[in-house]
């Protein structure tokens, strides 16, 4: 196993696509600072406020792109059958793509989320907008609903059997699970609640959109200051959740690599 792992670090390494996902990455922060009219001003809980409806491009670009990658890839030249064949066992195939991919996929993707308004702080501090203490918490649990969507495109490529096939139906279970929620209740007028758990995106985005709001008067105006407070109960829904459906993810497309036919 350690030497597929090795193997697969090199080729990640050396891929093309691995420096795309990069390019597409730093091309969906253009966007999100397009939102700031000054960049050089932002403060750390401003970002979180102004970036709020972008978080989603470079948090889910990464994974969706390379986990796909990494796990599909060696379906189209068959090198999952010649390793098979020299005597690793499936069990080894299988959870080396995991394994490589999970440190590449979320890796970058837990920095590309934190790193913005770790900068900005550092720059312009953080700002008035938000507790800080509470968004750091908002932060944490965000991370258990990028693994889960790690996850969801690992059982997706591998259900696929093809790195371009799991890519196409990754980004549109990412996206789809974006927009329902937000369908849901505009049309249906339909309170979501505790229930946005059930989509690993709508969840990321709930968690790092502020929504509950107040004025104060501070510095000679009034400033919209925003309680990032989270509900227990939500908190540990989000966790058992993202943890839960991850690992399942993981099991299940084992068990199928395991009884699939090798074309």
């Amino acid at each position: 196993m350690q030497n597929i792992i090795k193997s697969l670090y090199y080729q990640t390494k050396r891929d093309n696509v691995t420096y795309y996902a990069f390019i597409a990455v730093i091309l969906s922060y253009f966007m999100v600072f397009s939102e700031f009219k000054s960049v050089f001003s932002v403060t750390g809980s401003e970002y979180f406020v102004q970036a709020q409806a972008l978080f989603c491009l470079p948090v889910s670009i990464f994974p969706v792109i390379l986990s796909t990658r990494i796990c599909g890839w060696d379906y189209v030249d068959k090198t999952m059958n010649y390793e098979i064949l020299i005597g690793h066992s499936r069990k080894e195939v299988f959870f080396s793509r995991v394994w490589v991919s999970f440190v590449w996929c979320m890796s970058v993707s837990v920095i590309a989320f934190v790193l913005p308004p770790l900068v900005l702080s550092f720059i312009n501090g953080w700002g008035i907008y938000m507790d800080m203490g509470d968004m750091i918490f908002r932060c944490v649990l965000s991370v258990f609903t990028i693994f889960r969507m790690y996850c969801e495109c690992v059982l997706l490529t591998f259900l696929t059997k093809s790195c371009y096939i799991g890519l196409i139906v990754s980004f549109l279970f990412v996206e789809i699970g974006s927009i329902i929620p937000m369908a849901l209740e505009e049309i249906g007028r339909i309170k979501i609640g505790n229930f946005v758990t059930a989509f690993s995106m709508a969840n990321f985005q709930t968690l790092v959109t502020p929504e509950k709001y107040s004025y104060q008067f501070i510095n000679g105006k009034d400033e919209m200051l925003f309680d990032m407070s989270v509900d227990p109960s939500f908190a540990a829904a989000t966790i058992i959740v993202s943890l839960a459906v991850g690992i399942g993810c993981i099991l299940i497309g084992y068990l199928y690599f395991r009884k699939s036919d090798m074309k």
